[in-house]
């Protein structure tokens, strides 16, 4: 690699730690319901406000050894573990995709996929904004980067007519997120009771 290439690179995964600094406040507020905009950071212990220099991705971590700079109590090494995670996401994606709309499709739906596991992991929960943004978001991206929708054009084929191109990729989008969202909601409603599952469901958001 040259230098320039070298730099886009290091540019692309360092954005990428950027990003997965911001999913930790995603993944360690939306199944709280709190803000993910404010307040600033602050310790879970001593609820102290991290200071600037103490949340530059992998690095502060590193250098504090994962430890509370005012309480000195263990921070999880979960932390930087998604911050690599999504900084390896950017660069795997812009070695396949580039600077495209696949890209930024691609490092949107696996940074959605990274709160959804660690929220799970950690919490138990995976948030409504999360999964409702995620599907609005496919709704749109299936106008720019095409869905596969062979299944979809398989049956209007046998159905006489012709679905291709744009709309059998937006067809296709919403045919997945009324497939898998409803396939969830209907098992949730079956398996518990009616007022149980509606309780789950809500604590989820």
């Amino acid at each position: 690699m040259d230098i320039a290439t070298l730099f886009t690179y290091a540019s692309v995964a360092l954005f990428g730690l950027i990003f997965g600094s911001f999913l930790n406040v995603c993944i360690a507020r939306l199944p709280h319901g709190l803000s993910i905009v404010a307040p600033r950071s602050r310790c879970p212990k001593c609820e102290h406000p991290i200071r600037w220099y103490d949340n530059i991705p992998v690095l502060s971590y590193a250098f504090l050894g994962g430890k509370c700079r005012d309480c000195r109590t263990r921070i999880s090494p979960i932390y930087p573990f998604v911050e690599v995670l999504c900084s390896a996401l950017w660069v795997a994606a812009f070695s396949r995709s580039l600077l495209s709309p696949e890209f930024v499709k691609t490092v949107t739906f696996g940074m959605l996929v990274l709160i959804v596991i660690f929220t799970d992991l950690l919490a138990r929960r995976v948030p409504h904004a999360v999964t409702l943004f995620g599907i609005a978001v496919g709704f749109l991206f299936s106008f720019l980067v095409l869905v596969d929708s062979r299944p979809l054009g398989w049956l209007g084929s046998h159905a006489g007519m012709f679905i291709g191109g744009t709309t059998a990729s937006v067809l296709g989008a919403i045919a997945g997120a009324l497939a898998g969202g409803g396939l969830f909601y209907a098992a949730l409603c079956f398996i518990s009771p009616a007022d149980e599952a509606r309780n789950i469901w809500d604590s989820a958001t």
